[in-house]
């Protein structure tokens, strides 16, 4: 079979009809495989190292700062509903009045509602970053445990 370009079914005028035969093709992705497995094994930190110096580096410092976030805001939270509860009793003993205890616990509350939207994102982002590391893991244990086939399987190639 042949793998004709993309561009040029789309938009004829833009490209010419070349096309790659699957033999070709398929030679050169197992290629690419195997120096990908070669170099994850032989050289296992290497490989992360190198992974992890482009997106995953920046992913790991984005999650650092998330988690650290994620913490001050929870502190926040928990904050604020002993300043509500030291308004609420100093509203009770007098100290305050009911208008000012109305309008300070409603700007707390404000405040507390928006940090809890913030918290839920926040450990959705690190949940996804800690599934990425995840993934890595498990690459590597399956470049232990594999070796590169001969041929591309028929669901492998249609998922390239």
């Amino acid at each position: 079979g042949n793998y004709t370009c993309g561009t040029y079914k789309r938009k004829k005028g833009e490209c010419t009809a070349h096309f790659i035969r699957a033999m070709v093709l398929e030679q050169l992705v197992l290629e690419n495989l195997r120096g990908v497995i070669a170099f994850a094994r032989e050289d296992t930190e290497g490989f992360i190292r190198q992974a992890m110096s482009n997106r995953m580096a920046a992913q790991m410092q984005e999650q650092a700062q998330a988690r650290r976030m994620l913490e001050q805001q929870e502190r926040r939270i928990t904050e604020i509903d002993s300043i509500i509860k030291w308004l609420y009793e100093d509203n009770i003993s007098g100290k305050l009045t009911d208008e000012h205890f109305s309008q300070m616990s409603t700007d707390y509350e404000r405040e507390q509602a928006g940090l809890q939207v913030s918290v839920e994102e926040l450990r959705e982002s690190v949940a996804a970053c800690e599934q990425q590391s995840v993934n890595m893991d498990s690459f590597l244990k399956l470049v232990k445990k594999y070796t590169v086939p001969d041929k591309l399987f028929p669901e492998m190639r249609t998922s390239l």
